[in-house]
């Protein structure tokens, strides 16, 4: 068997295993949320210097928020809101805007089970924006922000 036919067979089998997997129980989302809670506490600790310059800047994004600095070219949204992708995992990108919202006396509150990320800022004068990031099978992360 051919390595592609071995990796189809493989994602196949795990498609079909999380089909088969139970609705999500409370505790599975309290533990979803502690994983995110301590995925973006890792990733804030080992948010570098020039990513938390990076996140204190003024932007072209919703509420003045800049972009990851390894973003692709946002595109608008239907909506008031941008979207743009990342090599940044949920988890980092949630770290950014939280170290953004931080640098502007703002708050955040980010959610989401692995490989997803519902950040909630709020951000004073510029108000509050809704950013969610998501894990593509590509490796990279698509993020959207919207201002609310």
């Amino acid at each position: 068997m051919s390595a592609r036919a071995i990796t189809a067979v493989a994602l196949l089998a795990a498609a079909l295993a999380a089909c088969t997997e139970s609705e999500p129980s409370a505790e599975n989302m309290i533990n979803d949320a502690s994983n995110m809670a301590a995925g973006i506490e890792q990733a804030s600790t080992e948010l570098s210097s020039e990513l938390r310059e990076a996140a204190s800047q003024y932007g072209d994004m919703p509420c003045d928020l800049p972009a990851l600095p390894d973003a692709s070219s946002a595109q608008p949204m239907n909506v008031e809101g941008k979207t743009f992708t990342t090599a940044s995992t949920p988890e980092q990108v949630a770290a950014f805007y939280t170290a953004a919202a931080e640098t502007r006396s703002g708050s955040a509150d980010a959610s989401g089970p692995p490989g997803f990320a519902e950040i909630q800022l709020t951000l004073g004068d510029q108000g509050e924006c809704r950013i969610v990031a998501q894990a593509q099978m590509t490796g990279d992360t698509n993020v959207q922000i919207t201002k609310q």
